[in-house]
């Protein structure tokens, strides 16, 4: 993580003045998967976090997005609203279809670019920002197989970025942004980095509570929050820590989180430790208990192969709890190298976890530093600034296909 730019709050009717004097009246965002859609993980959660700070200072905000099992095509939510339409592939003909939504005046777009674009720059007649949490690249094929993924890497790689070359890109990181500048080709100009926020409920437990003075549990925990899908690569942790409880029988595993490959991780659990209770699966749960999951783990474990930045990374930050994650862009905006937590390669999990598991002194250090760290991150700014954008884009007059990218 390096130095983020701040920007001064002033308030939710700043806020509403701003985007009302750039006669943008309301805000249109499109995004793939509802926050409360069963796969739903940090991009969405991210989504959700402006949307309710645009709907708080008084702006209409409508997300467009996917049907999903058990929820409605209509909700109201946080002041703002929900319409689900269309399948996870069939959403984007669907609302294409919706001409009359797309071309009302005085609408902002805010499209989140999760694989596959909304192409806002081919419709969008007003100011259009779009929101690239990471390159996808092989995780298509993790996800799709060989024949889908290798198209859809075709349209995120090849196609996309011919029309995206004058859009103005939101994106969490400084590492992600070189990845799309390296590997989309996208302009650096076109591309402004706006860290994520930081909901104000996670922070660090009343002292005394526990045996480290600091409310965490009595005995060494790892913790691992994420959605159970093969990106995140929760195997590598399960088989690290049968190295690590090897040497520490007392360690404990839990994992937050639910998801598609859960059944195969809890068979690989119980080949590694059998039906001891090294590792525990625990679900999605409610806000208050992975709070208290963050504040009683020792440390948490992320061994993704792709993030936009891991919001579970600050989360646990803000807790006081430090992270070993792999080196890839993204963690490397969240977490600081032997500052804030550890960056590693895959193989060297079970070293990393086992140092801060023994090392009292450097775990503190780091669960201290990190949460100084995190303490600047906030949703407001993430979308005060996202909402800046879209007021530059108005100023730079309609859009015509050649006007240049701002930052």
């Amino acid at each position: 993580m390096r130095q983020h730019e701040t920007v001064r709050i002033t308030g939710p009717e700043t806020l509403r003045k701003t985007l009302a004097n750039a006669a943008i009246r309301r805000i249109l965002i499109l995004a793939w998967r509802d926050v409360q859609d069963g796969a739903a993980g940090g991009s969405e959660y991210h989504t959700s976090a402006m949307a309710k700070v645009w709907a708080d200072a008084g702006v209409e905000v409508l997300l467009r997005t996917s049907t999903a099992p058990g929820l409605p095509s209509r909700a109201i939510r946080d002041g703002y609203q929900v319409v689900r339409r269309g399948g996870k592939l069939t959403v984007f003909p669907a609302l294409l279809a919706e001409s009359r939504l797309l071309r009302r005046p005085g609408t902002g777009v805010v499209e989140v670019w999760n694989g596959v674009p909304w192409l806002a720059p081919l419709w969008a007649v007003g100011p259009a920002v779009t929101w690239v949490h990471h390159v996808h690249g092989h995780v298509w094929q993790e996800h799709f197989g060989p024949l889908v993924g290798r198209f859809g890497w075709l349209v995120e790689s090849r196609l996309a970025p011919r029309l995206y070359r004058r859009a103005r890109i939101c994106t969490p990181g400084n590492s992600t942004r070189d990845d799309l500048v390296r590997r989309l080709g996208l302009p650096l100009s076109s591309i402004s980095v706006i860290p994520p926020g930081v909901d104000r409920a996670f922070s660090s437990a009343p002292p005394g509570a526990g045996v480290e003075g600091d409310g965490r549990s009595s005995s060494p925990t790892v913790l691992v929050v994420a959605r159970m899908v093969k990106s995140k690569r929760i195997e590598l942790v399960i088989r690290a820590m049968y190295q690590v409880v090897e040497r520490h029988p007392t360690a404990r595993l839990y994992v937050v989180g639910d998801g598609p490959e859960r059944a195969r991780l809890e068979r690989l659990s119980v080949s590694c430790f059998g039906h001891s209770a090294a590792v525990v699966f625990l679900g999605r749960v409610e806000q208050a208990e992975l709070i208290r999951r963050y504040r009683s783990a020792w440390l948490l474990v992320s061994a993704s192969s792709a993030e936009g930045w891991g919001l579970a990374v600050s989360e646990a930050a803000a807790c006081g709890t430090p992270a070993v994650v792999t080196d890839i862009p993204g963690h490397r905006d969240a977490v600081m190298d032997e500052v804030t937590g550890l960056l590693v390669r895959p193989g060297q999990l079970a070293g990393a976890i086992e140092r801060l598991l023994v090392d009292h002194h450097l775990r503190r250090r780091l669960g201290n530093q990190a949460a100084h760290h995190v303490a600047r991150l906030r949703w407001e700014t993430t979308a005060w600034r996202t909402a800046e954008l879209l007021v530059t884009a108005t100023q730079a007059g309609p859009r015509t296909g050649k006007e240049g990218s701002t930052r």
